[in-house]
């Protein structure tokens, strides 16, 4: 049983939420541009010493071209292969197929499940691409 979070509790974030989650929502704001004292702002208000700030900046700086260096954070990839559902495809239906043995002796129904899911499993990665 979970016991129900006080109206007054304050989540922790880790270091890597922050971080994903300061990306993530800059990602969506690309058409705004900073200038160099907004950033030594965000900076302070963030806790990010200056120095550190500075070293970064000028790493930065030194590796051109600058949107090719970091990725996009709010739009990850999509698998070509889903080794998951591969998986569950074949566990399910090989129990479908020797249930089918065992049952009826031959393979019968067991056939539709194998064809539909294996069409659906294919098709999936370029009805998703499409969408996008």
């Amino acid at each position: 049983m979970t016991t129900p979070q006080p109206s007054h509790y304050i989540p922790r974030y880790s270091a890597e939420s922050i971080d994903y989650i300061v990306q993530s929502a800059l990602a969506c704001r690309k058409t705004v541009e900073y200038s160099p004292a907004r950033l030594h702002q965000l900076a302070r208000e963030l806790n990010i010493p200056a120095e550190h700030l500075h070293i970064i900046e000028e790493d930065w700086l030194a590796t051109p071209p600058h949107s090719a260096a970091q990725p996009d954070p709010v739009q990850p990839s999509t698998p070509a292969i889903d080794h998951q559902s591969w998986l569950n495809y074949c566990l399910v239906n090989a129990g479908l197929v020797t249930l089918n043995l065992i049952i009826v002796g031959s393979l019968s129904w067991a056939i539709y499940p194998i064809v539909g899911w294996g069409l659906a499993l294919v098709l999936h990665p370029t009805l998703s691409s499409s969408k996008s």
